[in-house]
């Protein structure tokens, strides 16, 4: 009787289009990913110059209304997120690459 066993292929003998394929699709992947986190920081910065504070019916309509911190939470909120993402990676990249 014979026995067909499989094993899994060794790391760096995959076909070189497998190789081609995940890389482009990681490449489109954070290229999405800065176009979507350019977008909420451009989005989230206008939005503070942009809202009549001191007029509650240009904003009462707003995702996040009627009440101006939930505009501001819902409109810059991202923003805020994306940049604290951005520093933190930025700093542990940093960290890992000094050695």
């Amino acid at each position: 009787m014979h026995s067909s066993c499989q094993f899994p292929p060794r790391p760096g003998s995959e076909a070189p289009e497998y190789d081609f394929e995940v890389r482009s699709l990681r490449w489109l992947g954070i290229a999405l990913g800065v176009v979507l986190a350019l977008f909420l920081v451009v989005r989230g910065i206008v939005e503070l110059f942009t809202i009549a504070y001191t007029q509650p019916a240009s904003y009462q309509q707003d995702w996040g209304g009627p009440h101006l911190a939930g505009v501001l939470a819902v409109h810059t909120g991202p923003a805020v997120v994306v940049v604290m993402g951005i520093v933190y990676w930025v700093h542990w990249r940093k960290r890992n690459t000094d050695g």
